[in-house]
């Protein structure tokens, strides 16, 4: 073991030193600390002023739905290809080491410790949200602990799963019948109450109140453990807990005396990775989005001159990698929440809290764009046209798809809310220029820092940038919506906002035009690291 401690410690050691050796990245990253420890302490000082407007049993919910996401992405890749908890370097220098190969599994799971840290790091910042319900920072760390821990029980399952069902089509069946089964439960809960009351929100808070939620298993014992020691039950907070510690203690020593030479299943996802980190580094765009998935060539060929061509070039891509388009999983999940919450929320002044939520779910999915990924190309800068043409008609599939989406996320539910129609197409109007302006924060921060801010640790810088370019529109739109309110006052924000969106959108494009002069850039490799 101490072999590895040795390659752990070594590790950070050198990327410390790789910090140190560039100046620029120094600076990034020492702003990224102060952004880290700026919105911690406004985290801890607005947990401190706890209201409680809202109950504790509401976060149980909501800490349910968002453990959820986690589950469903963990089955998906243990049904695929498993879960990567090494990298290539581990594969090369312990998988052929004469070292204990349950001592490099240990290793293993230290290293996806730190990285599930990470990952639920950002919870430590919602203090402030969190005291709505009556949360203090000490119930921050619980949600934080819980979720780390859940995250490392979670990908112990996808590597399981992979190990029973690679090359197994019928056990794979029964694990996406399973998978789902243990929600059953609570669909059939719920059908019964509303059937019975014929109240949404009362049916909802039956469920919430009953054992049914919390025995759901991994994602129910995280979230009846965390909230339990919030409320102050230990005994039943720290039991919770422990069941979900025991269960990934057994799949851990399922995977240890199963198959004690496991490498093959966990070299499977490692690979994966790997491959698709190269290609980004060597501009294969579309290696970086390849699946398992057959992909079925019904159509060929591009329309289109100059810059135009490369929106036939997405569309053809998009409508090959699903064949129903714009309506991937993620579309279709999130409109039918939305949708389904419309039915029973008749009141249209919720079309704008449903606009926030959705602008800012659109800063972490813009960077998905296949117009970004094209600077990784070499096709980008082969067209003979303007940079400023290609940038705009090499995102113009992303527009296209975020129109859809608004069409389904604002304007369906809209109507169902009975909001007035004007202010749902005021809403479309600003979520759709908003991811324009997202593409042009990206395009300029390739520009001037040579790196994608909105990928890795350096979200933060690129959080900062979009509420600093956003600040000027939104406070003016805040000032005519409140001073009017009214509904004329609500269409004005939503245009004056929307107006500011397409203006920094063409200025950030603008200043950024010069990125497509210089084809070598070195962000090519930064962003695949």
């Amino acid at each position: 073991m101490k072999s590895h401690f040795y390659l752990l410690r070594t590790s950070i050691k050198n990327r410390f030193k790789d910090v140190l050796r560039k100046p620029g990245k120094l600076v990034l990253y020492l702003l990224i600390v102060l952004g880290f420890i700026g919105a911690l302490a406004a985290s801890l000082f607005g947990a401190t002023q706890s209201k409680g407007d809202l109950p504790a049993s509401y976060l149980l919910a909501v800490f349910f739905a968002f453990l959820t996401l986690f589950y469903g992405m963990a089955i998906q890749k243990g049904l695929a290809s498993g879960d990567a908890i090494f990298e290539m370097n581990d594969v090369n220098l312990l998988f052929v080491s004469p070292v204990n190969p349950r001592a490099t599994l240990l290793y293993g799971i230290i290293r996806l410790a730190g990285m599930s840290f990470w990952a639920g790091f950002f919870i430590l910042f919602q203090g402030s949200t969190l005291a709505n319900f009556g949360v203090g920072f000490g119930g921050v760390l619980i949600l934080f602990v819980a979720f780390i821990l859940n995250m490392m029980v979670l990908t112990l399952l996808t590597l399981v799963i992979y190990s029973i069902t690679n090359g197994k089509p019928v056990r794979k069946r029964i694990v996406r019948i399973f998978a789902v089964a243990i929600f059953f439960p609570l669909i059939v809960s719920f059908i019964t109450s509303y059937l019975t009351n014929g109240d949404f929100f009362l049916s909802l808070n039956n469920i919430i109140a009953s054992p049914i939620l919390a025995v759901t298993p991994f994602i129910g014992w995280a979230s009846a453990g965390a909230i339990s020691l919030i409320n102050g039950n230990l005994l039943a907070g720290f039991g919770w807990l422990a069941l979900l510690f025991f269960s990934g203690v057994g799949m851990l020593l399922y995977i240890m005396l199963s198959r004690s030479d496991y490498y093959e299943d966990a070299l499977v996802a490692t690979e994966t990775a790997y491959e698709k980190k190269r290609a980004a580094t060597e501009g294969d765009v579309q290696a970086t989005g390849s699946t398992m998935a057959k992909v079925k060539v019904k159509k060929t060929g591009l329309s289109g001159k100059g810059a135009h061509v490369f929106l036939y070039k997405h569309l053809r891509e998009t409508f090959r990698k699903n064949r129903f388009g714009f309506f991937s999983m993620y579309t279709i999940i999130t409109a039918g929440f939305i949708i389904g919450a419309s039915i029973f929320v008749l009141n249209g002044d919720y079309i704008i809290t449903v606009l926030q939520v959705l602008m800012w779910i659109q800063i972490f999915m813009i960077g998905t764009g296949r117009g970004l990924l094209e600077i990784y190309s070499h096709y980008l800068y082969m067209i003979p046209s303007s940079p400023f043409k290609k940038a705009v008609w090499s995102n113009m599939e992303l527009i296209a798809r975020t129109f859809v989406e608004s069409v389904l996320f604002l304007c369906i539910p809209g109507l169902l809310m009975r909001s007035n129609p004007i202010i749902i197409l005021c809403s479309m109007l600003v979520y759709v220029l908003f991811s324009f302006l997202l593409l042009g924060v990206n395009y300029l921060s390739m520009r001037w820092t040579e790196t994608n801010i909105s990928q890795g640790i350096e979200i933060m810088i690129y959080f900062f940038v979009v509420v600093l370019f956003m600040a000027p529109g939104l406070v003016a739109a805040l000032i005519i919506g409140y001073s009017m309110h009214s509904f004329g006052g609500t269409v004005l924000a939503l245009l004056i906002l929307s107006g500011w969106e397409l203006t920094v959108a063409f200025v950030c494009f603008a200043l950024s035009k010069n990125i497509l002069h210089n084809c070598d850039m070195p962000s090519m490799k930064q962003a695949a690291k």
